[in-house]
Order: C-alpha cells, then sequence, then structure tokens
C-alpha cells in the first residue's frame, strides 16, 4: 500500500471523512474533516488505496468505534516506562565482594 500524507480518507460508501496526516505500517494518522481531530486508524481496515484517495472498510459508529483518539506510539513508551520501573531493582546485578568468607 503507497499511503501518503495528504490523500483523502473515505468510507465504504464513498462518504468523506478527512485526510492522511502520517502512515506507518501499523496505524494511518487522519485528521477529520468534520472538526481537525485528528484519530489513528489501524491498517486492517484499509479496504483499498487509489491514486489520490484511501477507503476504509465499514461507516459510521462502527468505523469511529475502531479507530484510537490517542497516538498508539504513546501507549507503547507508557508500556515500556511500566516494565522498567516495575523490573528495575531486579535488574541490578549482584553485588561483588572480592572477600569470600
Amino acid at each position: 500500500m503507497n499511503i501518503r500524507p495528504g490523500m483523502n480518507v473515505v468510507n465504504s460508501q464513498s462518504e468523506a471523512i478527512g485526510r492522511v496526516v502520517e502512515s506507518s505500517d501499523q496505524y494511518i494518522e487522519i485528521e477529520t474533516s468534520s472538526d481537525g481531530s485528528h484519530h489513528w486508524v489501524p491498517v486492517s481496515l484499509v479496504k483499498d488505496v487509489s491514486n489520490e484517495e484511501v477507503c476504509l472498510s465499514g461507516s459510521g459508529d462502527d468505523l469511529s468505534s475502531r479507530w484510537l483518539s490517542k497516538d498508539p506510539s504513546a501507549f507503547r513508551e507508557a508500556l515500556v516506562d511500566e516494565a522498567l520501573e516495575e523490573t528495575f531493582p531486579g535488574s541490578d546485578p549482584p553485588s561483588f565482594n572480592p572477600q569470600k568468607s
């Protein structure tokens, strides 16, 4: 799929949703036409890509219930931070004591 910033995004009924802001292997960031808000849509919802348009499968509440309102990379960073906090004491190497009794 060749999804580029600026491409129009429509639902399965060819109704305009917005435009592509950015895309990755897992999500497409979309700025909606209605209020300019940003949403992250899983690429699994992409039905078709033409020269200047991305068509998503589904429409209405069915479609909007499957996209994210926050950047998914923030979720990954929070999970890494939490894992780091939980494992930090256990990740320290054992103390070295050159004198053995």
